[in-house]
């Protein structure tokens, strides 16, 4: 897991942070989907049961019936958790052995997506791998069930199913599906937050990365949603004031969003200097270029401590960012339509009116190096 760094933001004067502060909520809207007892209880078994070495394999919530059921590998063991969870006191759970592990279910999947790129040259595309709760194995979505079938079976060494399936791609910066892009737009619980820089790789996990300050309370803020539909897309992973950046673990790949109907990729990461062009394409300001380095080593303050990084500016008269911005990505294009990355965008300065004419950056490559040290390197999420 990345690590967390720094310490909490309290509110300064200084720069403009360049995100939302929302309104608090008092009550749930209208029609919305409310947490019950019942979820509060599944969420607490399952966080223990994945720390516990049981061999958690998934849970099932039975709203209808008032019901959980919690699949592991040591059936007594979990049932034992299962009793000295406080928030799952008066619940009705039934636990039950599963043949596979979560995690074995995972790698096994895992096995199946490095050998698809070469079912796809033969006319075989997988679209998703799905594991089940109840451990008994995966279901393999793809274009040609009997065909798929054909391939996989035997290659993963757990039970697989086979459904037809349809092509994932992304549906709205507003309302991201997994795997997840940058420059989409980020929420705590639904409401109106920040952007997404682009994604990160440690180990075999992936993670999405956006400005600290949007998630204030550190590591285990959130939940962090898509800010279009409030999907959920994890919690907040890593925290780090002096570079203004934090991280989510979820499933993330190297798209990027450059404006509200098209995306593209990262292909690298780069350094800036005075003078450079970037473009920044937050969801409030949509793709912005026409900025320039002004300062290559600067250091800014509003509240959370010194953030170091790239100010650049728009010409007079101007807007480079906007509130809503933060957390968005800084790039420039390559020529096929692929971008380098250059930093995630932390705050605003010089007011225009409609937002601010210039944009603070922390620079990717500081943040992948400061995070990488003394532990796993963290790498940008490219395509060649």
């Amino acid at each position: 897991m990345l690590l967390a760094v720094g310490s909490l933001m309290v509110s300064l004067a200084g720069n403009a942070s360049a995100s939302e502060p929302g309104k608090q909520v008092s009550a749930a809207p209208a029609g919305a989907p409310v947490v019950s007892s019942l979820d509060t209880a599944a969420s607490a078994i399952t966080d223990r049961a994945q720390r516990a070495g049981v061999g958690y394999a998934g849970l099932v919530v039975d709203e209808k019936n008032d019901a959980i059921t919690l699949f592991a590998k040591e059936q007594a063991a979990a049932q034992s958790l299962v009793a000295v969870t406080p928030a799952a006191a008066g619940a009705k759970v039934d636990v039950r052995r599963a043949e596979h592990s979560q995690a074995e279910l995972r790698d096994a999947a895992e096995k199946l997506w490095k050998s698809a790129p070469e079912w796809k040259k033969s006319g075989v595309e997988v679209y998703g791998i799905s594991v089940r709760p109840d451990g008994g194995g995966l279901t393999v979505r793809a274009s040609d069930v009997a065909a798929v079938a054909a391939v996989a079976t035997g290659a993963a060494q757990v039970p697989l199913t086979f459904e037809k399936g349809a092509e994932v791609v992304p549906t709205s910066r507003y309302d991201d599906a997994p795997p997840h892009a940058g420059g989409i737009h980020l929420a705590r619980g639904g409401g109106s937050h920040c952007s997404s820089a682009f994604a990160v790789r440690q180990w075999n996990n992936t993670y999405l990365m956006t400005a600290a300050h949007c998630y204030q309370n550190g590591v285990g803020d959130g939940p962090v949603t898509t800010g279009g539909g409030g999907h959920y897309i994890g919690r907040v992973s890593g925290w780090d004031a002096s570079r203004d950046a934090a991280s989510v673990q979820t499933n993330a790949w190297s798209g990027v969003w450059v404006n509200d109907s098209s995306w593209t990729h990262y292909r690298d990461a780069a350094w800036s200097y005075n003078g450079n062009e970037v473009c920044q394409s937050g969801v409030a300001t949509s793709q912005t270029c026409g900025i320039y380095v002004v300062n290559q080593n600067d250091s800014w303050n509003f509240g959370m401590g010194t953030v170091w990084g790239v100010t650049a500016c728009a010409p007079s008269g101007f807007t480079a960012v906007r509130p809503g911005d933060s957390g968005g990505p800084v790039y420039d294009w390559y020529a096929d339509g692929k971008v380098r990355s250059r930093g995630v965008i932390s705050a605003g300065s010089q007011p225009t009116g409609a937002g601010y004419r210039c944009v603070h950056f922390a620079e990717t490559l500081s943040i992948l190096n400061k995070w990488s040290a003394g532990t796993a390197p963290v790498t940008l999420v490219t395509s060649p």
